[in-house]
């Protein structure tokens, strides 16, 4: 009862239902796509500084120990279980992990690059 399904949000939405929830979940199907991805959405949820139950693919793996992992239901569920007794700690943690990943630093980088090319070697 506690689960809804609202279909298909704008992406400036997100937000909005995040504050609302109490876990952001991954639960992608394991495939070539998914294991080549690097999702926005998992550094946006890292932001929210809510625990992440994700599958188990490669970027994900990259903020270790900062989301759980899980490959079938019954982990999703305990992984799930599991995040109320979280550390408060970590969601301050997970968006110190991503603190200069948003557009603005990477907009910063970018054109320090631009400035001054030599900042490549």
């Amino acid at each position: 009862p506690n689960v809804h399904f609202l279909g298909e949000k704008a992406h400036h939405q997100l937000p909005g239902y995040s504050q609302h929830w109490q876990v952001s979940l991954l639960p992608f199907v394991l495939n070539e796509q998914i294991m080549a991805c690097n999702p926005l959405k998992l550094r946006e949820y890292m932001a929210t500084g809510k625990p992440i139950v994700s599958v188990d693919f490669p970027e994900a793996r990259r903020y270790q120990p900062y989301i759980s992992l899980a490959n079938t239901a019954t982990e999703f569920a305990a992984a799930i279980k599991a995040s109320k007794q979280e550390s408060p700690t970590l969601a301050q943690e997970r968006q110190l992990k991503v603190a200069d990943e948003s557009w603005q630093s990477v907009a910063e980088r970018i054109s320090q690059l631009i400035s001054d090319p030599t900042t490549l070697s």
